[in-house]
């Protein structure tokens, strides 16, 4: 070889892989760079919407179980023990009747009133009737049963469960009349002992419906 050539080459070497003699490769690796950041962009925007979506299923069923701890505790959180029934609710909206838990009855405030010996209503004792139809129309005091219990103590002698019968029997016809049946009536009570003056009254109550029924048979031949 040629002296003049092998000094060229020797002159040239220290060159061979740089830029100067060496493809061009910076075009497509800034293609595959920005293909890279196009999919990484795209993931993180799917990702984005996968995340908002489980967030709004999220806060919906969240909503839902807020609205069912609410019912849930309306209900005195599903213990029986402290479960409100439905006739302490109407209670609680009418100032008319106070409600036992101890025994699952609400007492009608108003007293009916019979004169001394007498066995017949008066007007304020219809109306106090009526007002107790009324109550018993209302949401909560569906399916709920009436509780007679009848004092006859201001007679004399034998008359008085006698007496205390005529009052409830009466009681019982008025509410008949006003569109109750057999079964709004849940039992009778009836007291004849040493004689009471004054004690000519009629108390009533409503029976949850599934308290149980406290008819005898006395106060169920009232009721036919």
């Amino acid at each position: 070889m040629p002296l003049r050539l092998i000094l060229l080459a020797c002159a040239v070497a220290p060159f061979v892989g740089c830029g100067m003699f060496k493809k061009d490769t910076s075009g497509a690796r800034f293609q595959v760079e920005r293909q890279q950041l196009i999919n990484r962009v795209n993931a993180e925007m799917q990702l984005k919407q996968e995340l908002e979506l489980a967030n709004r299923e999220l806060n919906e069923k969240l909503a839902e179980a807020e609205k069912e701890v609410a019912r849930y505790a309306m209900q005195g959180g599903g213990n029986p023990s402290v479960q409100q029934p439905q006739l302490e609710q109407l209670a609680a909206q009418s100032p008319s009747l106070t409600y036992s838990r101890q025994e699952r009855l609400a007492r009608f405030q108003d007293d009916i009133a019979f004169a001394p010996g007498q066995a017949e209503l008066d007007a304020a004792g219809r109306a106090s009737l009526d007002q107790l139809v009324g109550l018993m129309q209302q949401p909560h005091a569906q399916g709920s049963r009436v509780v007679i219990a009848s004092e006859g103590n201001d007679a004399s002698g034998q008359s008085r469960v006698e007496l205390g019968a005529g009052r409830a029997a009466a009681v019982a016809a008025y509410l008949r009349q006003r569109g109750l049946t057999e079964e709004n009536f849940g039992g009778l009570s009836i007291t004849g002992g040493p004689a009471a003056p004054g004690s000519g009254r009629v108390a009533l109550y409503l029976a949850e419906p599934n308290a149980p029924v406290i008819a005898s048979q006395l106060g169920t031949s009232l009721f036919r």
